[in-house]
Formats: C-alpha cells, sequence, structure tokens
C-alpha cells in the first residue's frame, strides 16, 4: 500500500481531478487538483514539469468558471516553472502559452490573446511539420481574435475616437493599417 502523500496518489488526485473537470464538476475538480498540488509540493520542493501540469489544469478550472484573475495566476505560475525546466521552445510551453491567450480572449483582452496565440504557433511552427493539425488550429485561433480585435478596434474608432488607448493604437496602426499598403 502505498503512502497517502505519495506521488503516484497525486498522479490519480490530479486524473481524477480533470474527468471532475469534463463533468463540469468544479468543485470537486479543484479539491482533486489542489491536493495533487499539496502531495507534490511535499514530493518535489523545487520546481518539477508535474507540478507546472496541474498548476495549469488548476488555471483551466478557473477559467471555465470564469475566475480569469485565478485563471492566469495559475497559468502564468505553470508557464514560468516549465521556463525554469525546459528547454526554450517546448510543446509544454507552447500550451500553456496557448491557454493563457485563451483566458485573455475570454476576457475580450484581444490584443494580449493575439500576442500569446502567435508566440505559441511561433514555437510550434518550428516543432511541428508544416501539416500538424495543431499548427492549423492555432492559425484558426489566431485569426479569430484577429477578427474579434479588428471589430472592436473598428467600432472603437468609429463610435469614439478619443476612447482608444495609446496601445490600442499602436495596435490600430501596425496590425490594421499597415498591412494594407503593403
Amino acid at each position: 500500500q502505498l503512502p497517502e502523500d505519495h506521488h503516484y496518489i497525486g498522479a490519480c488526485l490530479n486524473n481524477i481531478g480533470a474527468i471532475f473537470k469534463d463533468k463540469r464538476e468544479y468543485a470537486k475538480a479543484l479539491d482533486c487538483s489542489h491536493t495533487a498540488l499539496k502531495i507534490y509540493d511535499k514530493n518535489y520542493l523545487n520546481d518539477h514539469a508535474s507540478k507546472a501540469y496541474i498548476l495549469a489544469n488548476i488555471g483551466l478550472i478557473y477559467k471555465d468558471l470564469t475566475q480569469y484573475q485565478l485563471a492566469l495566476e495559475y497559468l502564468i505560475r505553470a508557464h514560468e516553472m516549465y521556463q525554469r525546466l525546459l528547454p526554450e521552445e517546448h510543446p509544454y510551453i507552447a500550451s500553456v502559452l496557448r491557454r493563457i491567450g485563451s483566458v485573455y480572449e475570454d476576457q475580450r483582452d484581444y490584443k494580449r490573446a493575439y500576442d500569446y496565440y502567435k508566440c505559441s504557433f511561433k514555437m510550434e511552427h518550428k516543432m511541428l511539420p508544416r501539416d500538424h493539425p495543431q499548427l492549423k488550429k492555432l492559425q484558426l485561433f489566431i485569426n479569430q481574435v484577429y477578427r474579434k480585435k479588428v471589430k472592436k478596434m473598428r467600432l472603437l474608432s468609429e463610435e469614439h475616437p478619443a476612447s482608444l488607448t495609446s496601445e490600442e493604437n499602436a495596435f490600430y496602426v501596425e496590425e490594421l493599417i499597415l498591412p494594407t499598403f503593403k
């Protein structure tokens, strides 16, 4: 019999948490995932890829609960841990960047979503064959968020030109107007 804080127990709890997330039983999912993280914290005092994976899973649960600030906190912690552990370009890093982008997209922060999706795409583009379905999926995300940003910028510029922030103006010029002159 395994001790209750064995890392295999943590792995099982993380998997059970993922099942609860899929069933939309978020309280149970969070309970399992947080318990798994505590077990991994006991077993791995320093950074570990399994801890980063659980952090990302917790972030996705909070995203589903529309608790975006908590989602970002956990996903960014996962990203930072992966960066310390893995090579600069790694599928886990690309995956967590895409997930951070999806949180920003849900918050309608299309500029940040676009930036994270683009970073993920550039990384995956170097690692995957050109016809890989993941690249097509990322291109779709980038195109969708780009269109949403364009629509938002056009509405803002038409209705309230002075309401655009300097960052939004820079995006508008860089991403929307300049390409038409190339």
